[in-house]
């Protein structure tokens, strides 16, 4: 179980995660959404070890990890992913940036 109590982080005056309580059950799916700004990123780099709460901790298992590096995280069973951004093309397009990938896809969604 993941779980986040009461955490908090601010950048200077802006305050990005304000008190945030979370629970996360082992394979458990959960969506973050928000406008651009709304602290979606900060959230998964502090779960992510990539930035320090102000106030608040992480728990893993049970085990307080509010202080590992992210390396030590992983080590722990804690991973992440990010998005890129740059995978298509403009001037190739989806089709050509993808490639064969889309054809695969095609062959196994039909």
């Amino acid at each position: 179980m993941l779980e986040l109590k009461s955490v908090s982080k601010a950048f200077g005056m802006i305050v990005v995660a304000s008190d945030i309580d979370l629970s996360l059950a082992r394979g458990e799916a959960l969506g973050i959404i928000g406008p651009n700004g709304a602290g979606k990123s900060t959230l998964f780099n502090l779960v992510a070890g990539m930035l320090r709460p102000d106030r608040g901790r992480i728990l893993l298992e049970g085990r307080d990890i509010t202080g590992l590096p992210p390396e030590q995280r992983c080590r722990a069973g804690l991973g992440r992913s990010f998005q890129i951004s740059t995978a298509v093309r403009t001037s190739f397009g989806v089709r050509k940036s993808l490639g064969r990938r889309i054809v695969r896809w095609r062959h196994v969604a039909s």
